[in-house]
């Protein structure tokens, strides 16, 4: 599947960066996720209930994660859409988004606005996915169902990739998704109880870690500076 390109937005010159969301100091005290640590590190399809916790979990470097994407978005790189028309009705997908996520507290409004930009109001499909990805620190990246049942990626919002390429992903299955994962038998087994899963049941939450000895949040191949000696 082809990523359409996209010149840089033109909203970034409609929305100045911001020192933190709006309301930010008014929200209630986020405590940080808790990171399960085993002994033995297994690649597992362990999705867990979020319950009462909050979808998002923003925080004091959300300014630092945010210039990020804002510069990787200047240069075209980050959200990624598709060209094919097929999967490209984003005015649906953005319809979707809104009556599923718009919350008081959260960064849509009931109106599609995005609150923690100011309620910055996108003058197009593609420009709600572009400031809600500048609305998060974290990566995002919306799936629908194919004609397989399968959730594909049609959409991703990533910009802190740990060392893969997010174009390649587009259009991909959670199972093709996850194929150069090392040790990836029990998640490959369970890619279509997983799509059934997140249509029908959740909100799931599922933990993912990584080491790296870089400190660029952005570790995309494609795009990574290569320091010789």
């Amino acid at each position: 599947m082809k990523p359409l390109v996209i010149a840089p937005p033109a909203l970034l010159d409609r929305l100045s960066e911001q020192s933190m969301p709006a309301g930010f100091e008014s929200w209630p005290q986020r405590l940080p996720a808790p990171f399960p640590v085993e002994e033995r590190f297994q690649v597992k399809p362990d999705l867990a209930k979020l319950g009462g916790e909050p979808l998002w979990l923003e925080d004091r470097d959300w300014v630092r994660w945010t210039a990020k994407k804002r510069q990787l978005m200047a240069q075209g790189r980050c959200p990624i859409f598709s060209e094919d028309p097929s999967v490209g009705d984003y005015s649906a997908l953005q319809r979707a988004v809104i009556e599923a996520l718009s919350s008081p507290s959260g960064p849509i409004d009931a109106q599609g606005g995005l609150a923690w930009l100011g309620g910055f109001q996108p003058q197009s499909s593609v420009e709600f996915f572009q400031a809600l990805t500048l609305s998060l620190q974290e990566d995002f990246v919306v799936m629908q169902p194919g004609e397989d049942g399968l959730l594909r990626a049609s959409l991703l919002s990533v910009a802190f990739p740990s060392g893969w390429r997010p174009k390649e992903k587009l259009g991909q299955s959670m199972f093709e998704i996850h194929t150069p994962v090392a040790e990836n038998q029990a998640l490959q087994r369970s890619a279509r109880a997983l799509s059934e899963a997140m249509q029908s049941k959740g909100p799931f939450v599922r933990y993912v870690w990584t080491l790296s000895g870089s400190g660029a949040l952005s570790r995309d191949p494609a795009i990574q500076v290569r320091i010789l000696l």
